[in-house]
């Protein structure tokens, strides 16, 4: 979080969003079609990925971090992409994450495995004006 501080400017409310996300996290953590993957380096955690399931069909990435000193080394895509592999698997059909203009590199990732931009609106977030901007891939198997 001091990340999101430091670079961005967040400000408390950003803390209290990842609590609410890591208590949805602990919730779900026994469904099968849950996933959280740890990434380490150095024998230690460098990132993470949280995706949940939203309905019995659609998901949604959460929870989405890779350190900074480790960023630009493929972590994130690989995580991503074990993410989506273990969602296809769990017959999940449709995966969603929400972002900020203020994160360019994850719109690029998202964009580079296919995810569409569906929505994007402004909105005041953690302290600041910012545009969210919304991500929708199709998996496959049927409609969402």
């Amino acid at each position: 979080m001091q990340f999101y501080r430091r670079f961005h400017d967040f400000d408390v409310t950003f803390s209290e969003a990842v609590n609410a996300a890591l208590d949805l996290l602990e919730d779900q953590m026994s469904k099968a079609t849950s996933n959280y993957l740890i990434a380490e380096a150095a024998n230690r955690p460098v990132g993470c990925i949280f995706l949940s399931a939203e309905t019995p069909t659609v998901g949604r990435i959460r929870l989405f971090f890779v350190e900074d000193a480790y960023r630009g080394k493929g972590i994130g895509a690989r995580l991503l992409g074990d993410g989506l592999s273990r969602a296809r698997r769990n017959g999940l059909q449709c995966i969603r994450v929400s972002t900020f203009d203020q994160h360019p590199e994850a719109c690029r990732l998202y964009e580079s495995f296919g995810f569409e931009r569906v929505n994007s609106a402004e909105m005041r977030a953690y302290g600041r004006d910012m545009h969210q901007r919304d991500y929708e891939l199709l998996l496959g198997g049927g409609d969402a």
